[in-house]
């Protein structure tokens, strides 16, 4: 069953279309990437309603089962789902309460001339459980991220800076098959180094510094996330003892 049809046995009870504006919630149901549109699945159809600019790319990437649809703009798209809705008898259509703003909801609800009901969070409650493709690319995403983290290993020295380790981070994952950065990369060394999300600057790390590195890769649209504390040089009894509590405590909670 594909993610299409377990969304409209979701919605079935309560709406008899769904019009999916969160663009993350778009490409969950449709496997295609786009900034401006929406995706109408009705029980009979689903379509993917964007501008001319997507339309080769989503003729190569969307799955089967969803018809591409570029209007020109705002108003003909909404134009478009209204003449969905009236030939397929829909009355009642699902939007999505958390990921709309007000304007954007009452256009669309007076352009579709629906009743709107909230969705209910069923999209999100499906993304909750990740299928294997999902966990095969969250694997391949840590799997950049590690190694990034081996590689950094050997190239961090004294006198380069906090920007010069993010950077290289950074240029390493998108170099082994990352998309991008799952978010803007932590590198902060010494007294910084207490700041759980600090941003790296100028500053050239020293020996017997800890550098707090916090980083993560994108595969597919999914994300990976990692933390690790590294020493430069040797450190003193003090931070020895602070990091053993810290991975203590870690083992514990694990």
């Amino acid at each position: 069953m594909t993610r299409a049809e377990k969304l409209r046995a979701k919605i079935a009870p309560f709406a008899d279309a769904i019009v999916i504006t969160d663009v993350l919630n778009q490409y969950y149901i449709s496997g295609f990437r786009f900034t401006d549109g929406y995706v109408l699945v009705t029980q009979k159809s689903a379509h993917i309603v964007t501008d001319f600019r997507y339309v080769e790319a989503a003729q190569k990437l969307a799955p089967a089962g969803f018809e591409i649809v570029t209007p020109a703009r705002g108003a003909e798209m909404a134009t478009y789902m209204r003449d969905v809705c009236a030939r397929e008898g829909v009355k009642t259509v699902a939007f999505e309460e958390a990921r709309i703003t007000y304007a954007e909801h009452e256009k669309l609800k007076d352009a579709l001339g629906v009743d709107f009901v909230p969705s209910r969070g069923v999209i999100e409650q499906m993304r909750r459980v990740k299928d294997k493709e999902e966990v095969d690319k969250m694997c391949a995403a840590q799997k950049i991220t590690d190694d990034a983290f081996t590689h950094i290993l050997s190239v961090i020295t004294p006198e380069m800076t906090e920007i010069e380790v993010a950077t290289e981070l950074e240029y390493f994952m998108r170099k082994h098959g990352g998309e991008d950065k799952s978010f803007d990369t932590i590198c902060v060394s010494g007294s910084a180094s207490s700041l759980p999300h600090g941003v790296p600057t100028d500053k050239k790390i020293e020996r017997g510094d800890f550098v707090t590195m916090d980083f993560g890769a994108i595969v597919g649209g999914y994300h990976s996330d990692m933390t690790r504390t590294v020493a430069v040089g040797s450190i003193s009894d003090e931070q020895k003892a602070v990091y053993d509590t810290v991975l203590k405590a870690q083992l514990a909670a694990l």
